[in-house]
């Protein structure tokens, strides 16, 4: 674990850049540098010390702290460490003073740090208590801070305030606070005068039954509530805020939303039932209130609208989109409409009365977010919209992945009954066929069709005889061609018909084996899309004998390029790169003629978010650097190749805006986080390539456990996260010898198992201290020998609610051992599922579910369902549900 005590012992790396790279932030003034500062974590400000002598000591005289104490070694190190910020600064103002700590610091501190950082005129204060076993008090000084712009406090005790004193605060944010009286908040909001943004993330038993949220000047307004089944009594929400502009609501258990004076909106997100359930209908005669409260809750000035099924982008829990025209009907200006999906449905299906619908003579953009399966009541959405839309322009949609995959589905009907299969060019044709389709959409579904089956359209009317020929995409590849000049010819047809035009997609495969000159070839194509200005181009060579080599002066200077696809290619050493468009990239079986052409490559595309990279063992990348500001997904798969023998990889992650973050690689040694991004989602699928000879515990993997750790918290503030049982052996091992960063912001978490030794999983779970969704799942492809698990007690799961077990059980003693760990462990589980395997479902025996299988006798499928059931629960609302 880092120390701040650490840093001015170490010295800097041996650097291993192009020798082209220039320092240019010594040259930056202080007052710049300070800026910067401001915005870092302090752990990450003391580091830069190493950097040049000059700043050795320049972070001392930064006049902000934000620092956790899980980067402390010892809680006394962190005390020491905030004590001495205050006291440099005393005398002066601060900018920033945030620290996240756990109930175990004494409230009397706490006190006495936020005390003081008010008298030193914060501007900025954070005071987080991640423990929620017990909760301190906030310190009542903070209500009289004249300097204070911000505040956000998580996991305390807000007093009831006798003073208010806050002309500054402009931003509150308050997390699972608990409140001594039930109008302290109310207080706080209307004494306030410049205040402009509330955020507010309840619990249910925050004492606070009644919120009114009054403010002349407040501009943005957020309520959330994770609904507690548990929680009977109704909750009212009564806002008065004139200049309110931004309105989110997410609470599935507040049963009234009173609006005042009614504001002139211009956003919304709304996910709310007011608390209704299939007891609680509007048309029962005690709900007339109720109904009330519904039509006065009325936001008809907004611009942006966001909905959900419950009650604008409109997200559905399922296709019961019929409500949906009901409330197009009052939106007579609606220009944008966004069909999403809800993950959290809150009520049951209603019945909608058939009626006849109203044209849409305003909507021009619609975006059908969840991709189709192909189901009646999708393409009965789709038809809708479109039969009823006379001025649309746009309407995009998306493909389930079982449909890409060349899965039949069910035909595209009213009625699924004998419905026959098809696949994923049959939807497009049925889209193709709805009628009031105007030919600007048709050329936009046709640009989602590989170009063979655009050209069949022709068939369909004399009005589409040559339709396919003014579509400004090609998707073509070589085995539907018996002849390879027809295949040439048809490719060099459509290039020369869109001279001088621009093009949408360039996408091509083909097998080099087959071509004479393929590198010319391919290469001039490439050229001509290029000055077309194409936006998605998509080159794959599927032999793999040799890799022709791309064409760099055009490749790496395409102006007008969103997506770069390149499959079984040579790549060169960029002398020059502009690509400013460009966002997504897919890397896969490419080789390189320059170790660093593809750090190059990445560094110089400015709003790059999704890259993928799929690795072959000789690409002649030793050590990959992936330096982007603007990345948001990362994609590293590298395979297993029991003929690598080649030294060490490296792989290097700066990419501070990382959301989602894959890897599948055993032969990479090294993957390292810099500035470690808020990882939102991880898949981990590596063993940093160690085998069963080369464990954690080997005294020369000491560097090896150091770089696990960093590489664990790098990744521990992810919401949800993926792990294969080889990735969590070595989590295990490494346990064994440091102590595992927690993952406090971990909700989810999938488990691939090789096989049951299940029992590393505890070790893993104890620092999900805020785990609630559990899934066993399987992998299918084991990488380490098993390990020694050593048993000891565990801990509880108190936050765990959810746990499905998703490999079907066959009555095996380890098997039961873990539905057992889960329910004797967890006091709050909901819910927890599973399935037996087919063998039991045909009546055949299996081993009697004891820790022993020797000489087990046999029981069948009611057996284990008594064997469950006489499971002890910690929960006594736990329900076992078998698929």
């Amino acid at each position: 674990m880092f120390t701040f005590m650490d840093a001015a012992r170490v010295k800097p790396a041996l650097s291993t850049n192009p020798p082209s790279e220039v320092d240019r932030l010594s040259s930056l003034p202080d007052s710049l540098i300070f800026q910067m500062f401001l915005n870092l974590p302090t752990k990450d400000v003391v580091q830069t010390s190493v950097l040049s002598t000059r700043w050795k000591t320049l972070w001392k005289d930064v006049h902000g702290l934000d620092l956790d104490t899980e980067d402390f070694n010892t809680h006394e190190t962190f005390v020491s460490f905030v004590d001495n910020f205050l006291e440099r600064n005393r005398g002066l103002s601060i900018h920033l003073f945030k620290v996240t700590c756990d109930s175990s610091y004494k409230p009397d501190l706490i006190n006495r740090w936020v005390d003081t950082a008010v008298r030193l005129k914060v501007e900025h204060l954070d005071v987080s208590d991640n423990l929620s076993a017990e909760d301190i008090m906030m310190n009542p000084t903070v209500y009289t801070c004249s300097s204070l712009v911000s505040l956000r406090i998580v996991g305390m005790i807000l007093p009831s305030p006798e003073r208010v004193s806050l002309p500054s605060l402009k931003d509150i944010v308050l997390i699972v606070v608990e409140y001594t009286n039930p109008w302290a908040l109310e207080k706080l909001i209307s004494q306030c005068p410049v205040l402009e943004i509330v955020s507010i993330d309840r619990i249910y038993d925050d004492g606070m039954p009644i919120l009114r949220v009054r403010s002349q000047s407040l501009l943005s307004f957020m309520h959330y509530w994770d609904t507690n089944d548990d929680y009977e009594k109704d909750r009212i929400v009564e806002i008065d805020a004139p200049m309110l502009k931004c309105l989110r609501i997410s609470d599935g258990g507040t049963a009234s939303f009173i609006i005042k004076n009614q504001p002139s909106l211009v956003e919304a997100d709304i996910v709310t039932v007011f608390s209704w359930t299939t007891e609680r209908l509007l048309q029962v005669a005690n709900e007339i209130q109720k109904r009330d409260m519904v039509r006065v809750f009325s936001l008809g000035s907004l611009r942006s609208y966001m909905i959900t099924q419950d009650m604008y982008n409109s997200r559905f829990n399922s296709y019961m989109w019929e409500m949906l025209p009901v409330f197009l009907e009052v939106c007579p200006n609606l220009k944008t409409l966004a069909v999403g999906t809800s993950e959290n449905p809150k009520m049951v299906d209603l019945t909608v009365i058939a009626r006849t619908w109203n044209l849409l003579s305003s909507l021009e953009h619609v975006d059908i977010e969840r991709p189709l399966k192909g189901e009646a009541l999708e393409m009965a959405i789709v038809g809708y919209l479109l039969e009823n839309s006379p001025n649309l322009k746009k309407l995009s949609l998306s493909l389930h992945d079982s449909l890409k995959k060349g899965k039949s589905v069910h035909k595209l009907t009213l009625s699924l009954d004998d419905a026959p299969k098809k696949k994923e060019s049959d939807i497009f044709i049925e889209l193709l066929n709805f009628s009031r389709l105007s030919s600007s959409c048709q050329i936009i579904i046709f640009l989602n069709l590989p170009t063979k089956d655009v050209v069949q359209t022709s068939a369909l009317s004399t009005r589409w005889t040559t339709l396919w020929k003014d579509v400004s995409g090609l998707d073509l590849d070589a085995e539907d061609f018996y002849i390879r000049e027809t295949f040439v010819s048809f490719v060099d047809n459509f290039l020369e018909r869109n001279h001088g035009l621009s093009i949408h997609r360039f996408k091509l495969k083909y097998d080099s084996f087959y071509f004479e000159e393929p590198t010319g070839l391919i290469n001039g194509w490439v050229d001509t899309a290029a000055r077309l200005k194409v936006e998605h181009l998509d080159v794959s060579d599927s032999f793999s004998e040799w890799d022709p080599m791309m064409n760099p002066t055009v490749l790496y200077t395409c102006s007008n390029l969103v997506s770069l696809r390149l499959m079984g290619m040579g790549l060169p050493n960029p002398e020059r790169v502009s690509l400013p468009s460009l966002k997504t990239l897919v890397l896969i079986l490419i080789e390189f003629t320059n170790k660093w052409a593809l750090e190059n490559f990445i560094s110089k595309c400015p709003v790059l978010e999704n890259f993928c990279f799929e690795r072959s063992y000789d690409d002649g990348i030793p050590i990959l650097r992936v330096h982007s500001k603007s990345l948001l997904t990362f994609m590293h798969d590298a395979g297993y190749h029991e003929d690598y023998e080649e030294e060490d990889r490296f792989v290097e992650i700066d990419a501070p805006m990382l959301k989602c973050l894959k890897i599948s690689d055993d032969r990479t040694s090294s993957f390292i986080i810099k500035s470690p991004p808020s990882v939102v989602e991880a898949d981990i699928d590596t063993v940093f390539n160690l085998t069963s000879e080369r464990s954690l515990g080997i005294a020369n993997e000491v560097q090896k456990r150091e770089m696990v750790r960093d590489f664990l918290v790098g990744i521990s503030k992810v919401k949800d996260m993926s792990i294969s049982s080889s990735a969590l052996e070595v989590i295990y091992d490494y346990s064994r010898y440091v102590q595992l960063p927690v993952f406090r912001n971990l909700y989810t978490l999938r488990v691939r198992f090789d096989s049951y030794m299940w029992e590393m999983l505890p070790v893993f779970l104890e620092v999900c201290l805020n785990l609630k969704t559990l899934v066993v799942g399987t992998s299918e492809n084991p990488k380490m020998v098993d390990l020694t698990v050593i048993a000891r007690p565990w801990n509880m799961l108190s936050s765990l609610e959810y746990v499905d077990i998703e490999r079907p059980l066959k009555g095996e003693a380890l098997e039961m051992t873990l539905v057992g760990y889960l329910l004797e462990n967890s006091p709050n589980l909901k819910k927890l599922s599973l399935s037996l395997d087919d063998s039991l479902k045909k009546g055949e025996s299996v081993h009697k579910l004891t820790l022993s299988l020797d000489d087990a006798p046999k029981k069948e499928e009611s057996d284990i369902f008594i064997e469950l059931l006489n499971f002890p629960r910690l929960s006594s609302s736990c329900q076992i549900i078998v698929r």
